[in-house]
């Protein structure tokens, strides 16, 4: 996972007494199922805020969902004081998980890799469109193809935050289902 969100709980005295008093609690499916219910929250969220591509007949989120299928959630050390929920984006599937995120610096120069120079096609607007779904057909009117032997200066990317957000209302939504589950535990006086 490229960019990753690690939620611990630890230093709350009292409820680390809880949930001691409470015994087999912290390897309970009970506590599993609220940071499953947390994990998967924090997923829907950060999926649901994944921006999807613009170009058209792209092979990004729109057909092939790469990022948002990249973000997922995980439970480590279950059972124990040092357990933990991971949340994460990225992979080798969408690497570019925190330039989306947090956007891209103005940069250059760039220089062809594999070539004399480097191609690509705008649209009537003199936006870069993605042109490899035509290749073979009749490429749109006010599209026009630009080659250059480097670009001295890309402005950068905006950021498109969609993950680091969801990480507030995912720990109120955590806290709060572990106290109503702690109360009425201690209530029964049953893990």
């Amino acid at each position: 996972m490229a960019d990753t969100t690690v939620v611990q709980i630890y230093g709350n005295q009292e409820l680390i007494k809880k949930m001691e008093y409470l015994g087999g609690f912290i390897s309970s499916p009970r506590f599993r199922a609220v940071l499953n219910d947390a994990g998967q929250y924090y997923v829907d969220r950060a999926k649901a805020s994944a921006p999807i591509s613009r170009n058209p007949g792209s092979r990004g989120l729109i057909a092939g969902g790469a990022l948002r299928s990249s973000i997922n959630y995980d439970i480590q050390n279950f059972g124990t004081y040092a357990v933990t929920l991971r949340v994460g984006a990225g992979g080798p599937g969408a690497r570019y998980a925190s330039y989306v995120e947090f956007g891209t610096e103005p940069h250059g120069p760039i220089l062809p890799v594999r070539a004399q120079a480097m191609h690509w096609m705008e649209d009537g607007a003199g936006r870069s469109v993605n042109f490899n779904v035509y290749k073979g057909r009749t490429t749109p009117k006010n599209w026009s193809d630009v080659f250059a032997k480097s670009i001295t200066q890309h402005p950068g990317t905006r950021a498109q935050p969609f993950f680091f957000e969801h990480l507030q209302p995912t720990v109120d939504r955590l806290m709060m289902a572990l106290q109503r589950v702690l109360t009425e535990q201690m209530n029964r006086g049953t893990p």
